[in-house]
């Protein structure tokens, strides 16, 4: 089924946030603000519920329990002495709890670092081969859910415009790796908007795979994002081995939700990270 089709779109009455405070829960708050959802946080916090993943699982049961959907943004990220293997045991916990209430399907966050070093264009039904601690614990995540019992997709999300290290992480004097063709590293990117729209799409269908790959069509080139933003930079001879291209194939993704032309462009997902500022 295609959420082109807005006519066979399934309502949503409750959808569940699991590791609501980190950077990708505060990126798509802003934009959810008139969905009826809950965000959860391991903290006490204004706005959010707060339960332990790991260490309550009735609290976990009561909060997920007559989910629509249930969107899991828990996780180690990159940092020094990160316990990696927390990826899996907060995914297997929300899955968890998310079975034994006969909740609705869980979208558990992966990364486009499962396919490491990978060339050409990246499917979801190729190689998947991490190089980093980050990107082997997405990919074990991955393979824990698909032994669970409970509905799930894995979203292998690109670069987000707007909360990663070029637009968000900018600072005067920058540098860009240069490749040998003259331009800096490309990536599959995402802008904040569309992507908060796109995993609503995503959750009002009721057929999806469990793996999908999250980003706008074609690579964008690092230098271009700033370029667009007016940012200034330079660039720099790279000290080791840069992977030059991340493409991910988004024809999976757009089976499902409908993607424009212009999703694509640097200059919209500035506009889209300007105005994401503007309303947090």
């Amino acid at each position: 089924m295609s959420s082109i089709d807005a006519s066979h779109a399934r309502a949503l009455s409750k959808i569940v946030v699991i590791g609501a405070t980190g950077r990708l829960g505060k990126c798509i708050r802003p934009h959810w603000k008139d969905l009826p959802v809950l965000w959860q946080s391991r903290r006490v916090e204004h706005g959010f519920e707060t339960v332990d993943i790991l260490n309550d699982p009735k609290g976990m049961r009561q909060l997920i329990n007559g989910a629509d959907a249930v969107l899991c943004l828990a996780g180690e990220t990159y940092k020094p002495n990160a316990n990696m293997a927390l990826n899996v045991d907060l995914a297997r916990a929300v899955l968890d709890a998310a079975r034994d209430t006969a909740a609705g399907r869980v979208f558990l966050a992966s990364s486009a670092a499962v396919y490491g070093a990978t060339t050409g264009i990246l499917t979801e039904d190729g190689p998947a081969i991490p190089q980093s601690d980050y990107g082997r614990a997405k990919l074990d995540m991955e393979h824990m859910a698909q032994a669970h019992a409970h509905p799930y997709t894995a979203l292998r999300i690109g670069n987000i415009a707007g909360a990663d290290a070029i637009l968000a992480g900018w600072t005067p004097g920058m540098a860009l790796d240069q490749l040998e063709d003259g331009r800096a590293p490309r990536r599959s990117y995402i802008g904040l908007e569309t992507l908060a729209r796109v995993l609503i799409g995503l959750m009002r269908q009721s057929d999806l795979p469990n793996r999908l790959n999250v980003a706008t069509p074609g690579p964008v080139g690092m230098d271009s994002l700033l370029d667009a933003a007016g940012l200034a930079y330079v660039y720099r001879t790279p000290a080791t081995a840069v992977i030059g291209c991340v493409n991910l194939c988004t024809k999976r993704l757009q089976n499902h939700v409908k993607l424009m032309p212009e999703d694509s462009a640097p200059e919209t997902m500035v506009a889209q990270w300007r105005r994401s500022q503007d309303i947090q």
